[in-house]
């Protein structure tokens, strides 16, 4: 891999690494839960339509994930709550997801999540899933939260081709995206 994609973007050294690991703290405990993402562009399924970013952790999916771990209870009051927002039991829906290190920050802390994105990242995806949330793999927290759910959806695209959202359509709590990329070419008008 270099450090210029497809498009011609230039990438920092991040987009080189295998994988990347990423502390996730569950309140009232002392032991973080690590989570990793694995960044195969070569997983990912063929070439996309368009220049594709999916494939690689971003500086806005840390710096919203360290937001959403450290801050929420902030945001919560500011949002008019009590100060004692959590996301165990809501149900989340992160938008180009990418390797979904934000989704899975969510699930880790007791969220359902919906990863989405386009075809082309969605193998990459359940790869993440899996390797964060099998239960071959009992250690650290990761068995006691419930598997991110992998589905397509594609900008431009109708509601109801993305079956998570259509059946959740009532009931998302929580909208999350970070880095989301759009290219004028990707969309049908």
């Amino acid at each position: 891999m270099s450090d210029t994609d497809d498009s011609g973007t230039n990438l920092w050294g991040r987009a080189d690494e295998r994988e990347f690991s990423y502390a996730v703290t569950i309140p009232g405990t002392s032991q973080p839960v690590i989570l990793k993402a694995v960044q195969e562009r070569e997983t990912c399924a063929g070439t996309p339509a368009f220049p594709s970013h999916g494939h690689c952790v971003w500086d806005a999916a840390l710096l919203l994930a360290d937001y959403l771990q450290t801050r929420c209870c902030e945001l919560a009051a500011g949002l008019g709550g009590d100060g004692r927002f959590q996301f165990q039991g809501k149900r989340v829906v992160e938008l180009g997801a990418g390797v979904g290190l934000v989704g899975m920050t969510l699930a880790v802390l007791g969220a359902q999540v919906a990863l989405t994105d386009q075809d082309y990242v969605l193998p990459l995806l359940a790869k993440n899933v899996a390797v964060n949330f099998s239960s071959a793999d009992s250690s650290q927290a990761r068995v006691v939260a419930t598997a991110p759910v992998v589905e397509k959806c594609q900008w431009g695209e109708p509601f109801e081709s993305c079956g998570i959202l259509k059946s959740w359509a009532k009931s998302v709590d929580v909208v999350v995206f970070s880095d989301v990329l759009y290219h004028d070419s990707a969309y049908q008008r």
